[in-house]
């Protein structure tokens, strides 16, 4: 692998621990912008990270402090245990046909801007919410019909 020209980042699936040697021979012997285990480009997304690359891959760094920092060429190192629940296994090997297919659905159905997550994230706490004033009972007909009253509205 120190062969060839130094990658953007470098995916480790395995055992995340300090006695995993194969992990500590990737992490310390190869040179790459970023180290992650179990996970992919999720880097890119953590701002006290640096993100950048070395060799051809790209020069300097950008988010916070390392950006200033750029030419101490840190690598990102991000150790995670995978978690092993449906969906998130879909995007950890073995690639089989049935994740692949899964992936590309995820891929194309769940295109959304931040901005619209949030969006729908907003409104389904206030669904869930609504439907917690009703369940309590703290939300009932009589309750709406008086508040329509107090607030002009029609319903």
């Amino acid at each position: 692998m120190n062969k060839i020209d130094k990658p953007l980042a470098v995916y480790y699936f395995g055992k995340n621990s300090s006695s995993n040697h194969n992990l500590y021979e990737v992490k310390e012997k190869t040179s790459s912008g970023a180290f992650l285990v179990n996970d992919i480009a999720i880097h890119f997304l953590a701002a006290d990270l640096p993100f950048g690359g070395v060799g051809a891959s790209g020069y300097g760094r950008c988010h916070g402090k390392v950006g200033f920092d750029q030419c101490s060429n840190t690598k990102s190192v991000m150790l995670k245990t995978p978690v092993n629940l449906w969906p998130f296994t879909v995007i950890h090997p073995p690639f089989t046909p049935e994740n692949q297919k899964i992936m590309r659905l995820l891929m194309t159905t769940g295109d959304y801007t931040q901005m619209q997550v949030v969006k729908r994230l907003f409104w389904f706490g206030v669904l869930i919410w609504i439907v917690w004033l009703v369940a309590t009972k703290r939300l009932t007909l009589a309750k709406l019909r008086k508040w329509r009253k107090m607030l002009g509205l029609i319903i």
